[in-house]
């Protein structure tokens, strides 16, 4: 039969310690990927957009080739006709390939102009400079609390702390300064993929739904909960880490294992 156990006893847990521990060295090596890919991203964006751009060039001179290519066919036919009849027919057929549009696909845009933005530079930089040290740290201290190292604990409390609170700082920088400019670009490209639809078929109308203020204000919208929502989800994690690390159980996992005689005070020898 089990003693009830006298107050201010607990019982230690070092398993919950050690699952922390494995979180923390999951959760830290998916920021440190996260940051890698950040650094990759400023690096070779403008080569990506570069390429795009030139194949989108490449595409708009294929167009105009072919185009002009009609045209010629369509004159050269209109020059052999021997009828009016046949004469009228060429002519409405050139008639026709002369009023194609034309489709200038350099107008189209390739939505990476945001990562051109300083603000949007400032805000990756401070990902990668702030999260990658708390991602080490983060999974330094997993291996540690798998070991049940008491340092360990410490490190993880205050990489927990360190990472809730960069979230914090650079959700506040998002939401004010980078989302706003994000929201502005996508307008742009959406108007700028309208405009291009409605060179393709003048005939059909002339109404731009993406220049109402209405739907700005409902990207922004979106764009602020999605973000909040992403932040608060990257945050759970080191959120609970720090509430569950500073629990008298699991803090008790750390001490050092003592016998009976040990702790009345005596020698067993």
């Amino acid at each position: 039969m089990s003693l009830p156990l006298e107050a201010g006893y607990v019982i230690p847990k070092p398993q919950t310690a050690r699952v922390f521990g494995m979180l923390n060295v999951l959760y830290g090596t998916v920021l440190m990927a996260w940051a890698y890919s950040t650094v990759l991203m400023l690096m070779f964006a403008p080569v990506g957009e570069a390429l795009l751009l030139t194949f989108m060039g490449q595409i708009g001179e294929t167009v105009r080739v072919q185009a002009a290519n009609r045209e010629r066919v369509m004159e050269r036919l209109l020059e052999l006709s021997e009828t009016e009849v046949q004469k009228a027919k060429y002519q409405a057929r050139l008639d026709e390939a002369r009023a194609m549009p034309k489709p200038d696909f350099s107008e189209f845009g390739t939505g990476m102009e945001v990562l051109r933005e300083p603000a949007f530079k400032v805000y990756s930089l401070a990902e990668v400079v702030l999260g990658a040290p708390i991602a080490v740290m983060i999974v330094v201290s997993g291996v540690g609390l798998i070991g049940l190292r008491e340092g360990s604990r410490k490190l993880a409390i205050v990489s927990s702390a360190l990472k809730v609170v960069t979230l914090v700082v650079l959700l506040v920088y998002a939401m004010l300064v980078v989302y706003p400019i994000q929201n502005r670009m996508a307008m742009k490209q959406l108007q700028a993929q309208a405009k291009f639809q409605a060179s393709l078929n003048p005939r059909a109308g002339a109404v731009n739904p993406f220049s109402s203020p209405q739907v700005l204000a409902l990207m922004s919208g979106s764009t602020m909960v999605t973000g909040f929502f992403m932040y608060a989800l990257i945050g759970a994690y080191p959120a609970v880490a720090f509430f569950m690390l500073r629990k008298p159980a699991v803090r008790a996992a750390f001490l050092p294992a003592v016998t009976v005689d040990e702790a009345q005070g005596t020698d067993p020898s």
